[in-house]
């Protein structure tokens, strides 16, 4: 069974700043950084507990090869 998955507004605009600043560190990383973070989404759909939970029902997802986290909850 797969989930959907619902980013908060503040998420996204984090996530199109994030893209942005990998960007203007070296072209085409913010991509891969999407890449990456739409993977990570991705499994989360449909893997939701396979996270351990950080603090009562809320969950968090590390994503790979960045040092940024997604938050289940």
């Amino acid at each position: 069974m797969s989930y959907s998955v619902k980013l908060l507004p503040i998420a996204y605009k984090e996530l199109q700043q994030a893209k942005k600043w990998y960007n203007e560190k070296r072209e085409n990383l913010g991509e891969e950084f999407m890449r990456a973070v739409i993977a990570e989404i991705d499994y989360i759909k449909d893997y939701p507990e396979h996270y351990q939970r950080k603090y009562k029902e809320l969950r968090q997802s590390l994503v790979t090869r960045f040092p940024y986290a997604i938050f289940i909850c």
